[in-house]
């Protein structure tokens, strides 16, 4: 898969789901209209980044520590986004990057290893 194909399938996964998740989660209606473009603005900044850092660290850190310690931040910086920049809040928007994250990770595991 092309970086481009990856980045497109973040998008197509994760913009739904922090969407989906703010809705259930009763976040401020006001909220809703900015937070797509947060989800895509988030993943335009963490997903090339993590093309970079993968690689580097690879033949230092073994997959799993090193996919545990760049899902985690790039969780922790959407998450960020979507709290100051969506105006979610921090535990609201730290819990939407972890489950938008975890979900767009396993589905990526699923195409790679399923």
């Amino acid at each position: 898969m092309t970086q481009t194909q990856a980045f497109l399938l973040t998008l197509a996964i994760e913009v739904p789901v922090v969407c989906a998740g703010a809705w259930a989660s009763a976040a401020p209606r006001a909220t809703w209209g900015r937070l797509p473009f947060v989800a895509i603005a988030a993943s335009a900044l963490t997903h090339p980044l993590l093309w970079l850092v993968d690689p580097a660290l690879a033949p230092h850190v073994g997959p799993a520590v090193r996919w545990a310690v760049l899902e985690t931040t790039i969780a922790v910086v959407e998450g960020l986004g979507y709290a100051y920049a969506a105006g979610l809040g921090v535990r609201r928007g730290l819990a939407l990057g972890f489950l938008a994250n975890a979900v767009s990770f396993g589905v990526g595991l699923w195409i790679y290893y399923g």
